[in-house]
């Protein structure tokens, strides 16, 4: 009984050093408008397959009421299976955190909640205001994103602010800003998983000192293609490497020219009243100059 004790203890606290991140899909009938509801199904399936393998990834959707997709799983093909972008309905925002909130479970506090939005809330009670309370209590952090120019801006940045998330503005109609948005997202999330944000963290809750709100940086809208980025898997070499690389291969090089120079001195030439003059046409004048007379 205690070794099983010690396994589950054991088993908890590496979980909880994993990246963890929980999707929280907009599927009301609005995201149907300019292909939204595609466009983040192309985001999602793209950035499926950079996942680093240790992270956590759960998924859940909303629309007028929340629904849980995928519980939290380090296994990639199970996101594939679970994901399911239908749209209808209207838009319960609280009632998609309450199911984030759900998923994450224990692991909230270094949890991070990707929440994405296109309109208002219009379920009574279920509002970002009414909800931020209740996110911040459990130490989740929030990476908002507000996408096409009908989602509720300001309501989701402050939910970004006091959670010390991140916040964005997406056109909703290009799928590489949503991926980078992801990207950042997991991101955040090894941060919190680290051992130094851990300890950062706690000392930021306990100071008696009012945090200061964080602005969280905006996504601007003209971005780079992702497969630009994503194709290139080498970093080129710094400067200062292919200069070193650049003057050995000169300095050699030059060895090469002087020992061949030597080699050439030494076989071809001979000295001769301090100048130097091929010795095969001096060896006449030599032999005759040395000839006692007769």
């Amino acid at each position: 009984m205690l070794a099983v004790t010690v396994l589950l203890f054991v088993t908890h606290l590496v979980a909880s050093l994993q990246p963890t991140v929980v999707i929280v899909l907009d599927t009301s009938k609005s995201m149907e408008l300019q292909n939204k509801h595609e466009n983040v199904g192309l985001a999602l399936f793209e950035w499926f397959d950079y996942i680093p393998d240790n992270a956590l990834v759960g998924m859940v959707q909303y629309n007028t009421e929340g629904n849980i997709l995928c519980n939290l799983t380090s296994v990639k093909n199970n996101l594939d299976h679970c994901f399911s972008y239908y749209c209808e309905g209207e838009t319960c925002i609280g009632c998609g955190l309450i199911k984030a909130l759900e998923v994450l479970g224990d692991l909230a506090k270094h949890g991070v909640i990707v929440l994405m939005a296109d309109g208002e809330n219009t379920e009574p009670g279920n509002d970002i205001t009414n909800m931020q309370t209740i996110v911040v209590s459990t130490g989740a952090t929030v990476v908002a994103i507000a996408i096409g120019d009908e989602a509720p801006v300001q309501k989701l940045q402050q939910l970004a602010n006091a959670t010390h998330g991140l916040f964005f503005t997406v056109a909703g109609n290009k799928p590489s800003e949503l991926v980078d948005c992801f990207d950042e997202a997991v991101k955040l999330a090894q941060e919190l998983a680290s051992p130094t944000t851990t300890t950062t963290t706690t000392t930021t809750t306990t100071t008696t000192v009012p945090p200061t709100e964080i602005i969280a940086p905006a996504v601007s809208v003209d971005r780079k293609d992702k497969s630009d980025m994503r194709m290139t898997s080498k970093e080129p070499l710094p400067v200062w490497l292919i200069l070193v690389v650049s003057a050995a291969g000169v300095g050699v090089l030059v060895l090469i020219i002087i020992l061949l120079m030597l080699v050439w001195r030494y076989l071809c030439l001979s000295p001769t009243n301090g100048f130097y003059q091929v010795a095969y046409s001096e060896k006449e004048d030599v032999w005759t100059n040395k000839l006692p007379p007769r």
